[in-house]
């Protein structure tokens, strides 16, 4: 990495990485290889005192998929020495990691839950296991496990701080991400013993959207107290569509009879809260 420092037209960053991973382990079946190799270019400048903008884009190739190049604009406004305003919108890119991909794990220390990658996935094993009782159900899910794709995803976030002369600091932020072939696990089979089988799978379309507090308060001059919120709201874009036009069907109980979805049924993407809050002490024994 380099930087380049103009007089007059702020800075810029040009860059470029290559990683090359390896790893051999009993999880995976042999040997799992990996090359990726990555280039950014970055121009920050302050046209006024109180603005910043930052532009850049970054080029990722991933021996196993397709490049990419994902683009970034942010800016941060300083009202004044308490208030502060950022907005921003970037593009995202992820390939799936080995565990995603290879992983072939069984847990016997937790009843034994599995969990596969996609590219060690077999319904054929799972239809023979059911059939060996080993497997007491295959879920519908386990027809969608295909070769995983890469994420890509563009977001927004637009946010405020603001500050006081008592210590006092408040944060809160807004954000709306889209995401294609977002990578999500989802149990698949349910074994004998009641425990689970899990793999990975692309949802085509999702979003993830919410709002996030962050509240500081200096106490004394050794002890500060800070507390955040995050309001989550998650969906599969193609599910979602399905329970507005009320063509997805579900039963409040196994075996009952079967009823149209409403919205307040469906909760979201698989393992995401909709709701966290934390609450943290620091003491700073520093002699005075």
């Amino acid at each position: 990495q380099t930087d380049f420092h103009f007089p007059k037209a702020g800075t810029l960053t040009l860059g470029a990485g290559y990683t090359l991973q390896t790893v051999n382990t009993s999880r995976y079946s042999g040997e799992k290889r990996q090359q990726i190799f990555h280039a950014f270019l970055q121009h920050e400048w302050t046209p006024v005192e109180q603005l910043n903008i930052i532009a850049g884009m970054r080029y990722d190739h991933n021996n196993a998929f397709a490049p990419r190049v994902s683009p970034k604009l942010a800016m941060h406004y300083r009202l004044n020495d308490q208030l502060r305003f950022t907005a921003s919108y970037g593009a995202g890119f992820k390939a799936p990691d080995f565990r995603q991909l290879y992983l072939s794990f069984v847990n016997n220390a937790a009843d034994g839950y599995s969990i596969f990658g996609a590219s060690e996935f077999s319904l054929t094993l799972l239809q023979a296991q059911l059939q060996q009782g080993i497997i007491a159900h295959i879920l519908p899910a386990a027809s969608t496990i295909t070769a995983l794709r890469p994420e890509v995803s563009s977001g927004v976030n637009a946010g405020m701080q603001w500050r006081n002369s008592s210590g006092f600091r408040l944060d809160v932020n807004l954000f709306r991400n889209d995401i294609r072939h977002l990578i999500n696990y989802l149990p698949v089979a349910t074994q004998a013993n009641g425990s689970a089988v899990f793999s990975y799978v692309n949802i085509n379309q999702a979003f993830t959207q919410g709002l996030e507090l962050q509240i500081e308060q200096k106490l004394t001059t050794k002890l500060q107290v800070t507390a955040g919120y995050q309001l989550l709201e998650t969906a599969d874009k193609d599910v979602l569509k399905q329970v507005k036009s009320g063509t997805s069907f579900g039963r409040d109980i196994s075996g009952g009879p079967a009823r149209r979805m409403q919205l307040r049924d469906y909760s979201g993407l698989f393992n995401r809260s909709r709701h966290m809050a934390n609450l943290r002490l620091f003491y700073n024994d520093e002699p005075s």
